[in-house]
């Protein structure tokens, strides 16, 4: 957002039918909107377009039937890195805020279907999700929303159908104050100390440090680091494998939900 005020925000659609008309439309009915022009058509130039224009982007709607490249434009088989497209704008760009502009409801299973992108990307962030079929009005109210009062924007019906895969154990989905987070729900699964091992872990301290750190031997250290390997279905020796699951899922934890330290950080 700009000093005045103003939310520009960039739409990531390669339907001809929604990219002709709707960022003219939405800018026309939303005070104080504008569109980062032009459109992107796939997910390879929505980050790249983010990346340009860091920090001026602040909200991404996004189409989940996208292609990666823009070679793959008219391949159908192709058109489904919505997902990945999202999870990337959350891990690289997590100010940006991401609103899921789609003519399907959100399926259940098509999202624990995508567990491997939080295994190695991190956790994605959604800020809300609308049909196409809105009112132009309805979705510039949906990105005013989300980002002036930082409150999400999720239909009461799709809000219903995000929360069926909370006890899905393929992927963790859980309701925050901005909307909805997916991660790999391994990172839910460490007990208090096992995360403490693990922030150790992501900070890139070595095991004599942590044992320090937490008042434990080197030798229980090696024992919580094997025992986490173990959870995550992991061989003890790819420690930086463990390594950057830890950096991006039990530090981003603690940073998301605590302000203070804990367990000797």
């Amino acid at each position: 957002m700009d000093q005045n005020g103003k939310v520009r925000w960039l739409l990531v659609d390669n339907h001809s039918s929604v990219t002709e008309t709707l960022p003219q439309a939405i800018d026309q009915r939303g005070i104080g909107l504008e569109h980062a022009d032009p459109v992107a058509m796939d997910a390879q130039s929505a980050l790249r377009r983010i990346e340009e224009e860091s920090p001026d982007i602040d909200v991404v709607l996004l189409d989940l039937q996208i292609p990666k490249v823009p070679r793959d434009l008219f391949k159908d088989e192709s058109r489904e890195h919505g997902w990945r497209c999202a999870a990337d704008i959350s891990t690289n760009y997590p100010m940006v805020k991401i609103v899921i502009l789609s003519f399907n409801k959100p399926d259940p299973a098509s999202i624990t279907d995508q567990r491997g992108l939080f295994e190695l990307g991190g956790p994605m962030y959604l800020s809300g999700y609308i049909s196409k079929d809105a009112k132009p009005s309805m979705i510039a109210t949906a990105i005013r929303q989300v980002m002036d009062q930082g409150t999400p924007y999720f239909p009461q019906e799709i809000y219903r159908l995000l929360m069926q895969t909370h006890d899905n154990a393929k992927v963790s989905v859980e309701k925050t104050t901005n909307g909805f987070k997916f991660g790999d729900p391994c990172a839910h699964f460490l007990t208090s100390r096992l995360h403490a091992v693990m922030l150790g872990v992501a900070r890139g301290l070595t095991n004599q440090e942590i044992a320090r750190a937490l008042v434990l031997s080197d030798r229980t250290v090696e024992a919580y680091i094997t025992r986490c390997c173990e959870r995550l279905h992991l061989e003890p020796a790819t420690k930086p494998v463990l390594s950057g699951w830890a950096s991006r899922n039990c530090l981003e934890v603690q940073l998301h939900n605590s302000s203070t330290t804990q367990d000797g950080w």
